[in-house]
């Protein structure tokens, strides 16, 4: 279950404290496809959801589903893998091959078309909350107020599909600190609602 590039990139997060966010990969819809260095502890490892092109802020998410190419989880030692999903079906991005008679845009699918939608959220979650920037803290709240309400398939979504206003909702219901064992305290925030998770 580890790989050299794993071992490699948990420490670069580890060492560094940076958050990094890598594809899934396509490779899906078989179970253990999901390829290294996204099988790495420390890091984010983002599915691709099809959004049928809905707004998710709209609430609207009936139509949303994990993309069949999709690698999937668990890793071959039984960890939770993609850690969490995203749109990365049909998604509108600058083109590499720009100059010249190429198009400015292109459309793509696929797993490295969700994986910036969470660096993006990764950003908006260091700006908002500036004493953040432990990867710990950052990934803890992603994941944990991620939708899984109507994605309880962990092997597809990880811990649910991308939720950045609930995210935001509870930016302030996190904290890293170390827990000696037989001694913790469990704290409770002040905007729980069902389904929480923690």
């Amino acid at each position: 279950d580890d790989t050299a590039m794993a071992l490699y990139m948990d420490s670069v997060v580890d060492s560094l404290d940076v958050t990094m966010v890598v594809a899934a990969g396509n490779d899906g819809p078989t179970t253990e496809t999901i390829s290294s260095p996204a099988n790495a502890y420390n890091i984010i490892s983002v599915g691709n959801i099809d959004d049928g092109n809905t707004c998710a802020a709209s609430g609207d998410i009936s139509g949303d589903s994990i993309a069949s190419t999709s690698s999937r989880g668990p890793t071959i030692g039984g960890r939770v893998k993609p850690d969490i999903a995203a749109p990365g079906t049909n998604i509108i991005s600058t083109a590499y091959n720009w100059e010249g008679a190429n198009s400015d845009f292109l459309s793509s699918t696929g797993t490295s078309m969700s994986a910036p939608h969470v660096a993006g959220a990764a950003l908006i979650v260091l700006d908002y909350k500036a004493t953040a920037t432990d990867p710990k803290i950052i990934k803890a709240l992603l994941l944990n107020s991620a939708n899984s309400s109507a994605f309880t398939n962990k092997s597809s979504y990880g811990w649910g599909v991308l939720d950045m206003k609930n995210a935001y909702t509870h930016r302030d219901d996190v904290f890293a600190n170390n827990v000696t064992e037989g001694s913790y305290k469990l704290y409770k925030g002040l905007n729980v609602v069902s389904g929480d998770k923690a």
